[in-house]
């Protein structure tokens, strides 16, 4: 471990042993901690720190998944379950704030389960502050500890990583996690008993540097600058695009993708390109077309028929289209948000991640 390392260990080390001793002594903290809302039921929560995806979406079924932290769990949930092109629609009905937004984190849980997502992405100083931003935060928690033995695995830290499973340790549902980590700390990583090593390896952005001010849009284009074959970038740089209405870019993404063109396209890609078409005539999307399925033509041109005897008044047809659309993308581009007005296109411009 050369010098600029273990300065670095210890700055960290130091501040974490200063947070933990600050909150063990004040006598407000317990105060502070119950006021802290509580965004993930127990179940949710159990299955989210145990990263098992299939039984996390079962917790999370029928939920209104308007608040930022869950759209962005069910997201990863979906990712990890292979389903989120297909699906991710099925599960989340409303607008709400950008994908990975880390505007108001304080007002509720969830700073540890974007930092691993953005370690998973390659981000790995952006992963890295709000991991410790969640101990500060939320307090010592499983998914922020490993998140950071995970991070300074992957930056050579071994030192650093065997001190978070340490603390990881004292959790006995993680027990087995952390002896599998730890038995793996010293091997190779095509050897390594955690998986997602290897996948943050080879996601790491090249000129790596925290994300403030950077836009949801901005940090997976510069994931996937760093990586084409980054496949999680790809499938959340589309899942946000979709959420935002931002169609042009959406298709665009489609069609440059760098992956196979061959077969059908996913169903909520394939909804996409339909709407696309219908809404912008003007522009050919004739090689997405091809792959379109002839079921999702044919079920655009019943949602057509919907909208038609809406008169430009969407609450006229909103609880037909839901009834009969609610699982697809058109449904949530023109009755996604509170307030729907109009059918006109969604906005194209990106909006700001504070």
């Amino acid at each position: 471990m050369d010098m600029e390392q273990r300065c670095h260990l210890l700055e960290r080390l130091t501040w974490m042993v200063g947070s933990w001793a600050l909150l063990a002594g004040w006598a407000g903290a317990a105060a502070v901690v119950a006021e802290r809302p509580t965004s993930f039921p127990l179940a949710v929560r159990h299955a989210l720190e145990q990263e098992d995806w299939p039984v996390l979406l079962q917790a999370l079924a029928g939920d209104p998944l308007t608040n930022n932290t869950l759209r962005l769990v069910v997201v990863r949930a979906l990712f990890e379950s292979g389903r989120l092109p297909e699906e991710q629609f099925s599960w989340i009905h409303r607008s709400g704030p950008e994908l990975l937004s880390t505007s108001e984190l304080k007002q509720y849980a969830g700073a540890a389960h974007l930092a691993e997502t953005l370690l998973q992405l390659g981000c790995l100083n952006a992963a890295e502050r709000l991991a410790f931003d969640s101990l500060e935060m939320e307090g010592e928690n499983p998914s922020a500890l490993r998140t950071l033995a995970r991070l300074h695995l992957v930056r050579g830290l071994t030192n650093a990583a065997g001190i978070f499973l340490n603390r990881l340790e004292a959790y006995p549902e993680h027990q087995s996690w952390v002896d599998r980590f730890r038995a793996g700390l010293g091997t190779d990583a095509s050897v390594m008993p955690d998986p997602t090593i290897t996948r943050i390896r080879e996601n790491l952005l090249g000129g790596d540097r925290i994300a403030a001010g950077l836009t949801t849009e901005r940090l997976l284009q510069l994931a996937l600058e760093s990586n084409p074959r980054n496949v999680m970038a790809f499938e959340y740089l589309l899942a946000h695009q979709l959420l935002q209405r931002r169609l042009l870019f959406a298709v665009r993404t489609l069609a440059k993708s760098p992956r196979s063109h061959d077969g059908p396209l996913p169903r909520h890609y394939a909804e996409a390109v339909v709407l696309h078409r219908s809404l912008y005539p003007g522009i050919s999307v004739a090689g997405l077309l091809e792959r379109v399925p002839p079921a999702v033509l044919a079920c655009f041109q019943d949602f057509h028929k919907v909208m038609a005897r809406a008169a430009g008044e969407l609450e006229r047809v909103q609880p037909e289209a839901g009834r009969d659309f609610g699982n697809t993308y058109w449904y949530y581009y023109f009755f996604g948000f509170l307030e729907p007005t109009s059918l006109s296109p969604g906005p194209e411009t990106p909006g700001t991640h504070e």
